[in-house]
């Protein structure tokens, strides 16, 4: 069992001494191990999480603390997909238009601005 979890700054991973658990830890891009807090460290971000969840499946053991700075950063992401969802179909209108807003400005130059 490996588990994660988060100081706010920084993922930190703890488990029992195991060759291949460290090989694999070590997979996870940022691995950084702190001796003096016998804790692997890593970047805090979702990939990283996600890197986790990819290389241990089952074995892995999210605590409270991860879990819920985890959950807030997936409703960030969402909100984030919807923005941009939400700017495509506006550029999609203003495509749209463009022709027209094109024409209507050579008009409008060609008279003087009026």
């Amino acid at each position: 069992m490996i588990e994660i979890t988060t100081d706010g700054k920084r993922i930190l991973c703890r488990f029992a001494y195991d060759r291949k658990l460290v090989n694999q830890v070590k997979t996870v891009p940022g691995a950084r191990w702190h001796s003096d807090t016998k804790t692997w460290r890593f970047p805090l971000t979702m990939d990283t999480c996600r890197m986790f969840r990819k290389v241990f499946g089952d074995q892995l053991k999210v605590l409270p603390a991860l879990t819920v700075w985890a959950k807030a950063e997936t409703e960030k992401e969402s909100s984030m997909e919807k923005f941009r969802e939400g700017a495509k179909a506006d550029l999609g209108r203003v495509s749209d238009k463009a022709p027209r807003l094109r024409n209507l400005a050579r008009h409008s130059f060609s008279r003087g601005g009026k």
